[in-house]
């Protein structure tokens, strides 16, 4: 009888062996299950990292080359407020020198008109 109890201690044995290999066989499928979304999501943030990084490159160089044209845009303004100011400066000195003369001139004729009144 005693190898009969063995045999059935064995067979309950293996039995619950199988339970753990099978326990742990479903474990390791969750397990896989797991890192394999974690994995699809790991993914599908780098794609969305990666457009999203793109788009604001984009973006980077469309407000570069609209800030490079306002720059220019600015400089042909300032340089032609440049060229108005220097003309504009040119007719005030034109019309100083022109007051200047005049009022040479009429200290002159002031001047003069004093030597024959007092003479």
């Amino acid at each position: 009888m005693e190898k009969e109890h063995f045999e059935i201690l064995l067979e309950h044995i293996e039995n619950k062996l199988d339970l753990v290999v099978e326990g742990h066989q479903v474990l390791d499928k969750k397990i896989d299950d797991r890192f394999s979304v974690l994995d699809r999501k790991i993914s599908d943030n780098r794609d969305f990292m990666r457009a999203m990084n793109k788009d604001i490159n984009r973006k980077i160089d469309n407000l570069n080359i609209k800030l490079d044209e306002t720059a220019d845009r600015l400089d042909k303004k300032i340089d032609s407020l440049k060229k108005e100011l220097k003309e504009d400066i040119k007719k005030v000195e034109n019309k100083v020198d022109t007051i200047n003369t005049a009022f040479i001139n009429h200290e002159e004729r002031i001047t003069a008109m004093e030597r024959v009144v007092h003479n």
